[in-house]
């Protein structure tokens, strides 16, 4: 061990950019030896390997590494038929249940597929499904084909130490929005203010703004599953979900644009300090019930106007690379 310790040590192997010692005189056919096993190596490393620590060339070694140790993607481009490459190379976990979006290539393999990333994942994930069809109806869902694993879609996801619990096929969700609310809660939000989300879906940002910023919450959303499951997950976080609008925390269920209107019902003092409309594909459709608020500031930390929070889909974004409530 210990000369292998002054290997992994010797800074003329670990940085290439120092300066060496002067190599020692190699024998010719120790120099010739090792250059021909590490040909990549550059000449004053293979010096340091042979005159420093006495390297020599040796018989070539076989290593094995186990299908579990091989990227996933490798593992499955040595099962797939060629029509099929290259393979399915990246997934969404969402609490126990890894999500793909096979294309039509791959969808004659699916099952396949789901068995390899099931064995490989395991214990984190138990389910496997591919993604049917695209976002879309009232509630912004989307249907599943189960590939591999248990046929349970009630997931827990922990977010900056917020707990969410939701089934996944009755809500809408997404992943890559947890840096666009981390965003939103560390610069844009004060603490004590007043937020208002018009698409609060399961209620990641409303209730990580309560537990981070200690924000008063008024939350809307059109989906009486995503409705319940944000009401579940802020008792679950220990705030009391169960007041109206005068309490701190308040989920309603309906139509944002009334949500909205009715926001502006109390005067000036009942506006909030930020009102949320993230629905890419029809945000924008929803500012003119903002006619109906006075004008003047909101009630919270702040005089300042209300703030609106409006999401849109860029040019080239894809159905869920804009935003959504969850």
């Amino acid at each position: 061990d210990e000369p292998r310790k002054r290997i992994l040590l010797d800074t003329r192997l670990a940085s290439p950019s120092s300066t060496p010692s002067p190599p020692s005189l190699l024998p010719p056919d120790a120099a010739s030896g090792l250059r021909a096993h590490l040909p990549g190596l550059p000449p004053d490393v293979l010096a340091a390997l042979s005159g420093g620590y006495a390297a020599l060339p040796a018989s070539p070694v076989t290593v094995t590494v186990a299908a579990r140790d091989m990227p996933l993607s490798r593992v499955l481009s040595s099962l797939l038929p060629a029509s099929a490459l290259p393979a399915p190379s990246s997934y969404e976990q969402v609490g126990h249940v890894a999500h793909v979006n096979l294309r039509r290539e791959h969808k004659a393999h699916g099952r396949l597929i789901g068995e390899v990333m099931l064995d490989r994942l395991r214990p984190a994930i138990r389910t496997v499904v591919d993604k049917v069809g695209t976002v879309g109806g009232p509630y912004r869902t989307y249907e599943t084909d189960l590939l591999a694993g248990d046929d349970d879609y009630d997931v827990t996801v922990t977010e900056h130490g917020t707990s969410l619990s939701f089934d996944l096929r009755r809500v809408y969700w997404c992943t890559r929005l947890e840096g666009e609310r981390t965003r939103t809660i560390r610069e844009e939000f004060r603490d004590g203010e007043t937020v208002a989300d018009a698409f609060c879906g399961v209620g990641a940002l409303c209730i990580r703004a309560a537990l981070e910023r200690g924000c008063r919450v008024v939350a809307n959303d059109l989906n009486p599953d995503a409705v319940e499951c944000c009401r579940r997950s802020a008792v679950l976080n220990g705030i009391d979900a169960g007041g109206g609008r005068s309490s701190g925390f308040a989920v309603e269920c309906g139509d944002a644009r009334r949500f909205i209107m009715d926001l502006g019902m109390d005067g000036p003092a009942g506006l909030p300090d930020h009102l949320m409309l993230n629905y890419p594909s029809g945000s924008t459709d929803f500012l003119d019930a903002l006619r109906w608020w006075p004008s003047g500031g909101g009630d919270g930390a702040t005089s300042s106007p209300p703030r609106v929070h409006v999401y849109t889909f860029a040019r080239g974004d894809g159905e869920g690379g804009g935003g959504g409530g969850g």
